[in-house]
């Protein structure tokens, strides 16, 4: 495990009482709400999901855990430059719900002791399962709607056949 640094972060929501032990508890539960295994994270994929995942877990380790660019990289097994990109994209993503969501619950695991990660997963895995009912009733849903169409389409057919 790495070492307590005394470098100071530039951000404000940095929490002194943070302990940098507590960074594998806070990729572990990011990975989990964001449906990624750790090895995905680290690996070179540039697939949206993950890299969405990394740009939370690279925030949170600048902005709760203090860490500076360069030891971010290396945590993630990427370079300092991608990190400053990390960075940039962090504003924008925190309007996306789901991000948002992730980076929130990492956040109140890494700065409050009495909060129940469990909680947060089996309320995202709720979520998640009703999205999949919803989706399985849309998609009978089409089916039948798409079943009406090529029997109107036929009925239409015949109609013209006879109009001729």
């Amino acid at each position: 495990m790495m070492n307590k640094l005394t470098d100071i972060t530039p951000y404000s929501d940095h929490n002194e009482s943070v302990v940098r032990e507590d960074m594998n508890k806070v990729v572990a539960l990011a990975c989990k709400l964001g449906d990624i295994t750790k090895e995905e994270l680290f690996s070179k994929s540039r697939k949206r999901l993950i890299g969405d995942v990394r740009i939370c877990v690279a925030n949170l380790l600048r902005r709760v855990f203090g860490l500076n660019k360069s030891e971010t990289g290396r945590f993630l097994n990427r370079d300092h430059a991608s990190v400053i990109h990390y960075e940039s994209q962090h504003e924008w993503m925190m309007k996306l719900n789901y991000y948002r969501k992730i980076y929130d619950a990492c956040v109140q695991l890494a700065t409050d002791r009495t909060f129940d990660s469990e909680k947060v997963l089996v309320s995202h895995y709720e979520t998640v399962n009703k999205l999949k009912k919803e989706n399985s009733i849309l998609s009978r849903r089409v089916a039948e709607l798409t079943q009406e169409l090529k029997q109107f389409s036929a009925i239409k057919e015949n109609i013209l056949k006879l109009q001729n």
